[in-house]
């Protein structure tokens, strides 16, 4: 086990929700021109090596892999893909047959790794094309400078038993206790809901849907809701009830539970509006969704024990402090002196996480944190769980474990075409 810090002066990563990482007690407040120490700069690293010699490399370091745009149209690793590739390479030169790197995300969900601060815009749209590509292959090499310099020499050896505990989680409906729900009592998550912050993006890493659009998305979603809870005889009164109480400020564009935007079939409004609503208006039309989920609600969670070390998988793109609180909740937890990393993107995907202070500002990372207000406090109390389960002898732990609903094969067959004539045509051949 080694670990390495970007020095602040180095230009890798920055918080590109810096209003919402303020709203948090437990920080020091950032202003925009430092916005590259609103983030958690160290790298964790596990060194393999063969007598003596750097075999290969995993690390875990927290910054979004969108150096490239979407105006992009080729495949690309991005800086995580240009951080592995340089790793090989240098191992190679050292004479390491078929050597592996492997960069990995920590807490990317605030973190960009585009300059965030003043004219942070006019930055951002001077770099195009060929210029994106250098750009993101100099943020690559310093990932790769920084792991190899940390593992040049052997840090502190991994021994040990290897354990590990997986559950699939329903977060879609977990009662928060007191301790993670700052003394409420009937705190819940919801099913899914994408708010209009997540069409509206982020104005580097990418931005969504025009200004107009995006303020009439916020008073139509509120228009909707004010009619859903004017009724207390509705039939699906409670459930909104719930739902807005779950959600909280977000201003609900999808429900991915009933399928529905803004209370309306998938296929009800304009292709114009968003790419994203295009695409689901297609999917509909065809039946391609009409038995599956749009975003899963059971999801694995899990732990791995290596000797002294930790690992807390997690599924959805966790920001800073998000990532720090739950850090922490694993770590009392456990019985022996633990290091605890976080693996994020793990298994599965799930949105984003935020803190409960964050997603009262409805950025984006608020706008796609799907589960509510409370996701973060619902894996916490579930990742708490988990570790007590890992102090047990394993005949004495729980392994009742939900499994996700299958996805129907022919919805899947749906769509791989972009149109069902084609998969007839295709049928009839």
């Amino acid at each position: 086990m080694s670990n390495g810090r970007f020095a602040e002066e180095t230009p890798v990563a920055w918080n590109r929700s810096l209003t919402a990482y303020n709203r948090n007690p437990d920080v020091s407040r950032r202003t925009l021109e430092q916005a590259h120490l609103a983030l958690d700069r160290d790298m964790q690293l596990l060194g393999f090596y063969r007598e003596g010699n750097l075999q290969a490399v995993f690390s875990l370091f927290g910054v979004h892999a969108t150096c490239l745009s979407s105006r992009l149209s080729a495949h690309d690793g991005d800086n995580k893909g240009y951080a592995a590739l340089c790793t090989e390479r240098a191992l190679q030169q050292r004479g390491v047959k078929n050597p592996v790197a492997i960069f990995a995300q920590a807490a990317a969900g605030d973190v960009s790794p585009h300059y965030h601060g003043p004219e942070q815009s006019q930055v951002r749209a001077a770099m195009r094309d060929e210029k994106e590509y250098e750009y993101t292959q100099q943020n690559g090499r310093y990932q790769s400078e920084l792991a190899l310099k940390a593992l040049a020499h052997r840090g502190t050896p991994l021994m040990g038993a290897l354990d590990a505990v997986c559950h699939y989680v329903d977060l879609s409906n977990i009662e928060i206790p007191v301790e993670f729900a700052m003394g409420q009592t009937d705190a819940k998550t919801s099913a899914a809901c994408h708010g209009a912050a997540f069409f509206a993006g982020t104005p580097v890493d990418g931005a969504g849907v025009a200004q107009p659009i995006f303020k009439g998305m916020q008073w139509l979603a509120q228009r909707v809701k004010k009619k859903k809870l004017s009724n207390p005889q509705a039939a699906d009164y409670t459930y909104y009830q719930q739902l807005y109480a779950s959600q909280g400020p977000k201003d609900i564009v999808l429900e991915c539970g009933s399928k529905t935007i803004f209370g309306k079939p998938l296929n009800h409004y304009p292709k114009f509006l968003d790419k994203l609503i295009a695409e689901m208006n297609k999917q509909a039309s065809v039946g391609a969704i009409d038995h599956s989920l749009l975003v899963p609600n059971v999801v694995p969670l899990q732990l791995i024990k290596i000797g002294d070390l930790t690992l807390l998988c997690c599924p959805g793109e966790i920001t800073t402090v998000a990532a720090k609180r739950l850090k922490v909740t694993v770590q009392q937890e456990l019985e022996s002196i633990q290091k605890v990393w976080l693996a994020s993107y793990c298994n599965d995907y799930m949105g984003y996480v935020t803190t409960f202070e964050e997603y009262q500002q409805q950025a984006y990372e608020g706008g796609h944190t799907l589960y509510g207000q409370w996701t973060l406090a619902a894996l916490q109390t579930k990742f708490q769980y988990f570790a007590e389960q890992l102090n047990l002898p394993i005949p004495q732990r729980d392994t009742a474990s939900l499994l996700p609903p299958a996805v129907p094969l022919d919805e899947l067959e749906k769509r791989t075409y972009r149109d069902s004539l084609k998969a007839n045509a295709l049928n009839e051949l």
